[in-house]
C-alpha cells in the first residue's frame, strides 16, 4: 500500500521539553487495518513499536499530531505503563489515521511527542517508609538490652528461635483454595486501586474507575456501535501456568446492557513482558452480580487470541475488554467488578 510505505519512513519529531526525549525511539511501524470510511477518505489503523535506550520509564503517554489538514490523527491513543531500561515494546492502542486520498500525505506533517516519568527506582518498603526508618537503616534500640535485662546475644537467639518457629508453621500450614495457590486476588477494598481503563481497539469512548463498597465501579460513555473500553492489572509477581491455572471472577453489568444484548466482555492474561493472551468473548445478557470461573488455563488452553512469544511461565498481569459490539452509544450505565482470584495449582 503506497501510503503504507510513505507512512513507515516518518521523521520523528520531539516536541517536549524533557530532556530524556531521545532515550524513546519508534522502531517500527505496521499496518493492521485498512477501511474505506467515505468518498474520499480512507482509514488506517497501525500498530506502533518504541525502543527504549535509556533508563527504566513509566506512565508513558505518546501523542501524534498533523499539521495537514488532510492527514488527521485525531484518533489515536498511545500510551505503556512501563518500558524497561533497552527494550522495546508494541504500544497500547492504535495509530489511527484518517487521509483524503486526493492529497498526498507527508510524513513531515505528523509531529510525535513523549510524555513519561522516570521509574522509581525505590523499593516498596523504601517506597513507604521515611528515611531515618529502622526498616531502612537497620537500627533499632532494643527494650530489653537499653534496660540491661538481657543481653545482645540473647536478643539474637530469641528472634532467630521465634522465625525458626514461624517458617515451620508457614511450612505446615495448607495452601489456599484447596490445592490451588492464590498468586493474585483483589476485592477492591481500598479507596484506590492499580487497575487503570481507557479507550480500546482505536475507539474513541470515555471511562473512569472507583473503588465503590468492596466493588470496582467502571463508568463508560460510549461514542459508537463499534467502541472498546479495556480494564487491566500491571502488573503482579510473575506466577507459572506451565500446568494450569484458573481464574474467577464476580461482574454485574447495569440492566440496559443485559436487556440490549449486544455487549461483550473478553478476559486478557499478559506474561512480563505484556505479551497478551484473549480468551474467548462472552455476551452480556444475565442480570445481577455473577460470578465466573475459567478452569485449566494453560499452554493447551484454547484461546481467542495468543501471541506467539507468551510465556506461560511468567504470567503476571491480567485485564478484561468490553466490547460495544453493535451497541448503540445511548444504552449506557455502570459495570461493577469484584473478587478477581488467579490461582495455580501446587507444584
Amino acid at each position: 500500500m503506497k501510503i503504507f510505505k510513505r507512512f513507515a519512513l516518518l521523521t520523528l519529531f520531539l516536541s517536549t521539553s524533557n530532556i530524556a526525549l531521545a532515550d524513546i525511539v519508534i522502531e517500527d511501524i505496521q499496518l493492521s487495518k485498512r477501511e474505506r470510511v467515505s468518498r474520499t477518505n480512507f482509514k488506517y489503523e497501525f500498530d506502533v513499536v518504541v525502543r527504549n535506550t535509556g533508563d527504566d520509564i513509566e506512565n508513558i503517554e505518546v501523542s501524534v499530531s498533523s499539521n495537514n489538514s488532510s492527514s488527521d490523527v485525531t484518533q489515536t491513543m498511545l500510551f505503556l505503563p512501563v518500558l524497561s531500561a533497552n527494550s522495546q515494546a508494541t504500544l497500547n492502542g492504535k495509530l489511527v489515521l484518517v487521509q483524503n486520498r486526493r492529497v498526498r500525505f507527508r510524513e513531515s506533517d505528523l509531529v510525535w511527542a513523549f510524555d513519561y516519568q522516570q521509574a522509581n527506582q525505590l523499593n516498596p518498603i523504601e517506597q513507604t517508609f521515611a528515611s531515618d526508618s529502622a526498616y531502612i537503616t537497620g537500627t533499632h534500640l532494643n527494650h530489653f538490652v537499653e534496660r540491661d535485662l538481657a543481653t545482645p546475644e540473647q536478643v539474637s537467639d530469641k528472634i532467630q528461635s521465634s522465625y525458626a518457629q514461624l517458617f515451620e508453621l508457614i511450612s505446615s500450614a495448607p495452601p489456599a483454595q484447596g490445592d490451588d495457590i492464590v498468586v493474585f486476588s483483589d476485592s477492591f477494598e481500598s479507596s484506590t486501586t492499580s487497575w487503570y481503563a481507557y479507550a480500546d481497539n482505536g475507539t474513541s469512548p470515555t471511562v473512569s474507575i472507583m473503588p465503590q463498597n468492596g466493588r470496582l465501579v467502571i463508568s463508560p460513555t460510549w461514542s459508537a456501535t463499534g467502541d472498546a473500553i479495556a480494564l487491566k492489572y500491571q502488573q503482579f509477581t510473575p506466577a507459572d501456568f506451565s500446568q494450569g491455572g484458573s481464574i474467577s471472577y464476580q461482574m454485574q453489568a447495569d440492566d440496559a446492557y443485559v436487556n440490549d444484548g449486544n455487549m461483550a466482555v473478553q478476559v486478557i492474561l499478559e506474561d512480563e513482558n505484556y505479551n497478551p493472551a484473549f480468551f474467548a468473548y462472552r455476551n452480556v445478557n444475565q442480570s445481577g452480580n455473577q460470578t465466573f470461573t475459567i478452569h485449566d488455563i494453560g499452554p493447551d488452553f484454547s484461546f481467542g487470541y495468543i501471541s506467539p512469544d507468551f510465556d506461560f511461565t511468567k504470567v503476571a498481569g491480567v485485564g478484561f475488554q468490553f466490547l460495544a459490539n453493535n451497541k448503540p452509544a445511548q444504552v449506557v450505565g455502570d459495570i461493577l467488578l469484584d473478587e478477581v482470584i488467579i490461582s495455580v495449582p501446587v507444584a
